[in-house]
């Protein structure tokens, strides 16, 4: 087997074992995110799927989650 060939598989597994992991999270909207983020980076060379993107923004764009506060 080429190196490209496993490490497309190894990458593959990786991201089964992230989506997996992103479920058993205990807050739904975070588990979506997770998993919408895993998806749209997959290990491919292929562009994010636009239907990800999309579902990363509706997401973040909504959250009742106010960002940290930097200090100076």
């Amino acid at each position: 087997m080429a190196p490209r060939r496993i490490r497309k598989a190894l990458g593959a597994v990786k991201d089964r074992t992230s989506i997996g992991q992103a479920k058993v999270s205990s807050s739904n909207t975070i588990c979506d995110l997770d998993v919408a983020i895993v998806k749209a980076t997959q290990h491919d060379e292929h562009p994010a799927d636009e239907k990800y993107i999309r579902e990363i923004l509706s997401l973040t764009c909504y959250s009742r989650a106010s960002p940290p506060s930097r200090s100076a």
